[in-house]
């Protein structure tokens, strides 16, 4: 004889209404990011020179061309006033020849030395613009590194936000499979049992009805109440929203009660 196949169906099964994929994964954590300056050589030696201000003509580029145009200008002046002392002298240098001369080529020389206060005056504001201007650079750049950093933030705290909602929905998901399981299998165990204990569900006193029927009718309201709430999601404010997902909750811890 053959022997005879195991009703496979008879086996308790968990077989939700509604099963999530898989659970949500984490955005990755923020990382606070450095800022480090492109500018701080030469911040560092603009501040330097203008804190210990120190100036010398000598290294002025300033003056040194300038020094070049009246050193010429005192030669020249030189040369015509020995001229002239030798037109007057016959031809014939004299010790006052010599002395005019070098009178010509001081004269230019102090003319020279007059500017200096106003060169060093002028290095030093050409000292202090460097800096502001490596400063204002700087400053540009931290502000686009903060408008950066700003934007990853609200990014993050977006994408963090959206997994806290997926995960509460695959946890309410997750717990209301459980209680549909549960219930399922307490309605198999009271209905399979003798004759005296599964009643009709008509006149008299009432009765049970099937485990079945009574599970797929809180499935088909919590479905239904689901997907109201999914619905207004994008076009009704976060207290509507809350009150749909408020009664499949109720239908929920109806649906666990009724297993206890």
């Amino acid at each position: 004889m053959a022997k005879k196949k195991k009703n496979k169906s008879s086996k308790s099964s968990y077989a939700p209404a509604y099963v999530p994929a898989v659970a949500p994964i984490a955005p990755a954590e923020y990382q606070l990011g450095t800022y480090t300056s492109k500018y701080a050589d030469q911040l560092d030696n603009a501040l330097n020179t203008v804190t210990n201000w120190k100036y010398n003509p000598l290294e002025d580029a300033s003056y040194q061309a300038l020094a070049k145009i009246y050193g010429a200008r005192g030669n020249i002046a030189a040369k015509d006033s020995l001229a002239d002392a030798a037109a007057l002298n016959g031809g014939y240098g004299t010790s006052y020849a010599v002395s005019a001369a070098q009178q010509a080529r001081n004269q230019y020389n102090q003319e020279l030395a007059a500017l200096i206060p106003d060169l060093e005056a002028n290095a030093y504001n050409k000292a202090t613009t460097t800096l502001q201007a490596y400063r204002d650079a700087d400053d540009t750049d931290y502000g686009r590194f903060r408008d950066t950093e700003g934007d990853r933030q609200w990014l993050y705290s977006q994408n963090y936000q959206k997994y806290r909602d997926l995960m509460g929905d695959y946890q309410w998901g997750t717990d209301y499979n459980t209680s549909l399981y549960q219930y399922n299998e307490a309605q198999k165990k009271s209905s399979g049992g003798g004759g005296g204990g599964r009643r009709s569900s008509g006149g008299g006193g009432g009765g049970y009805s099937s485990g079945y029927t009574g599970a797929n009718t809180l499935a088909d309201q919590y479905n239904a109440a689901k997907a109201a709430a999914n619905k207004k999601k994008g076009s009704t404010s976060g207290s509507k929203t809350l009150t749909a997902k408020s009664t499949a909750t109720a239908q929920k811890n109806k649906l666990v009660r009724m297993t206890k």
